[in-house]
């Protein structure tokens, strides 16, 4: 099958990208042994297709392309790796869990077919528990979003093995395969798009830091992080009072802040700060793109980067960082500017990389600077409720993710970096009590942690300007409704709490009302979200006042398959820092060395370690 354009992205980037992975750790069900974990993951490998795939590489990478291997060629057992601990909890465990992190990344070969690796940490002690499983795949074969698919799916298969009763998974809509075809046939169809793309790309942007990214020297290795969050309060309003009386999304207010903060940041050093080039992550499962399509079920990475160039010329920034009438101004006009983009940017890659006569042309036009990702909501006290509901109301049956923030695949990784900075927001905590944490990654040879630090409480400060002014006479208000539809995240709506078998559903559209999705990328009882990716993601808010997406004449015949319950959210999968959306167990990547920012503002929460991962990150 063709590649994907996020897949091209990838190669385009480096050519060594067998450690570019997402990880999650489980609790492992009571009764486990070496067999039974066989059988339940080789349930789940001739299920999903691209976890048997293979990456061809031939010539140039434009050439590259992704075969399927046939059921069962793939064998469960020779993935399966066993690791003695005496202990699942600690320093002591975490430094074991990073050495197996490590070795099984290290396994990881694409190229080869394996695009998996299972590591039992096996309790010697006397516990009920049976210790602690982790799962490390190939982003090329998963992204957030695909997480909330496959621990229900290992849960089910799971409860089947160990009975002894034949395992039967839902049915996957439309393939992978399927859907790669579709945007490669359809990718001419999108040339009168070029001109918009070409107006985005080719204008100013302003250097953020000392030098230019080198991909000999910015290195996933060597970035950095920090991680801040805001208070509860102020979360609540921009999840809910602020698109509510905007009639927008979420992310309208967040990449108004964003576009507020980088201005501000700039015009203190003395640059043009009337407009900013962000590259925009989304989860890319739009199945309006291709009538007929259906990928609730589909295990992939699927995730989409766009550019978009938010203009705030006129717009007195002191005034819009104090909550003024300029707040409310800068809102609604980022808010049109994000609507004139088609399909939620799908396009773009497209372009860029499927159709030969207009990528060479995107292809020498500067890339932004900053990609920004925002995963959704991952409600947290749910993971035992749900899991219990799946294997049938034992809480002890395993299979439930952990919080794994310290895993980090890819740290270390010698993949270029994508970006100079790159944010993955996600709203995590309780329902009615969750924050707003971003981590931000960043190239420490051209940013330092100070700067970036600097840019974060100004996005902070923006956000509660926001808010501020949403609470004064006459905010918000309808804009004039336009012919596109709205921004995309990675953050597609989480399905309802499972039954048997679970199984996510497509939700709602990515643009549909105001995030009100509880859980999130890319992107389970608590799912995990990729390690500094894009990540899983949680369905992003929709703007009511926006016209519907535009399609195309290609149509899919997916194969049927019946609507599923969504799956128990879980913290955000991990993968790479740089890596779209992927909503996200752990990216894998050698570990980074996080930088310790200064204290954020007072309207801000102290710095705090991202939510556990599943990257996927373009995500």
């Amino acid at each position: 099958m063709p590649l994907t354009p996020i897949a091209h992205w990838l190669l385009a980037r480096a050519t060594d990208i067998g450690r570019f992975s997402q990880a999650a750790l489980f609790t492992a069900p009571t009764g486990l042994d070496r067999d039974s974990l066989a059988g339940t993951v080789q349930t789940v490998l001739d299920h999903h297709d691209l976890l048997r795939a293979r990456l061809r590489r031939t010539g140039s990478p434009r050439d590259a392309a992704v075969e399927v291997l046939p059921v069962g060629s793939v064998t469960a057992a020779e993935l399966l790796h066993r690791v003695p601990v005496d202990e699942t909890e600690g320093a002591r465990f975490q430094s074991i869990a990073d050495t197996a992190l490590r070795s099984a990344t290290a396994r990881l070969d694409p190229d080869s077919g394996v695009m998996v690796q299972v590591v039992w940490f096996e309790s010697t002690a006397d516990r009920p528990d049976r210790g602690r499983l982790l799962f490390v795949i190939h982003h090329l074969a998963v992204d957030g979003v695909s997480w909330r698919i496959l621990v229900p799916d290992l849960a089910a298969a799971w409860a089947a093995v160990s009975t002894g009763t034949p395992p039967t998974l839902p049915p996957v809509g439309t393939s992978m395969r399927r859907w790669a075809h579709a945007l490669t046939d359809t990718a001419p169809d999108r040339a009168n798009e070029l001109p918009l793309w070409l107006g985005i790309l080719d204008g100013p942007d302003p250097r953020l830091g000392s030098r230019p990214l080198d991909p000999t020297l910015d290195t996933d290795a060597t970035a950095r992080d920090i991680t801040i969050g805001l208070p509860a309060e102020t979360t609540r309003a921009l999840l809910t009072t602020v698109p509510d009386a905007f009639h927008g999304a979420v992310d309208d207010a967040l990449l108004t802040a964003l576009a507020l903060a980088v201005s501000t940041f700039r015009r203190r050093r003395g640059h043009p700060a009337d407009n900013t080039l962000i590259g925009l992550e989304g989860h890319g499962r739009d199945n309006t793109l291709i009538p007929g399509a259906d990928l609730s079920r589909t295990v992939g990475w699927f995730t989409t980067i766009h550019p978009v160039r938010l203009d705030l010329t006129g717009i007195d920034l002191g005034d819009a960082l104090t909550g003024g009438p300029a707040a409310g101004t800068a809102l609604k006009t980022v808010k049109e500017q994000l609507r004139t983009i088609p399909d939620h940017g799908a396009g773009y890659g497209q372009l860029r990389y499927l159709d030969p006569h207009t990528a060479d042309r995107l292809r020498d036009l500067p890339q932004p600077q900053i990609i920004f990702n925002y995963l959704g909501r991952f409600t947290t006290g749910e993971t035992v409720e749900a899991t219990a509901d799946m294997n049938s109301g034992e809480a002890n049956s395993g299979w439930i993710p952990l919080d794994s923030e310290q895993l980090a695949p890819n740290a270390g990784s010698p993949l270029p970096s994508a970006s100079v900075v790159s944010i993955n927001a996600a709203a995590v905590g309780p329902a009615g009590d969750q924050q707003l944490k971003s981590t931000w990654t960043f190239a420490a040879g051209v940013l330092t942690a100070g700067e970036v630090t600097e840019l974060a409480e100004l996005w902070t400060q923006a956000l509660t300007a926001l808010t501020t002014h949403t609470h004064t006479p006459h905010a918000g208000g309808l804009t004039p409704p336009t012919s596109t539809s709205s921004p995309s995240t990675n953050t597609p709506s989480t399905p309802s709490k499972p039954t048997t078998p679970p199984s996510p559903t497509s939700g709602p559209s990515p643009h549909s009302k105001p995030d009100s999705s509880t859980t999130p990328n890319s992107p389970t009882p608590s799912t995990p979200t990729p390690s500094n990716s894009s990540s899983p993601s949680t369905a992003p808010s929709t703007p009511t006042d926006s016209t519907p997406p535009q399609t195309h004449s290609y149509t899919a015949t997916p194969t049927s398959a019946p609507p599923s319950p969504t799956p128990p959210t879980a913290p955000p999968p991990k993968s790479s820092p740089t890596t779209p959306n992927c909503p996200s167990p752990t990216t894998t990547s050698p570990p980074k060395t996080p930088t310790t920012a200064p204290p954020p503002p007072t309207n801000s929460s102290p710095p705090t370690a991202p939510p556990a991962s599943t990257s996927p990150t373009p995500h």
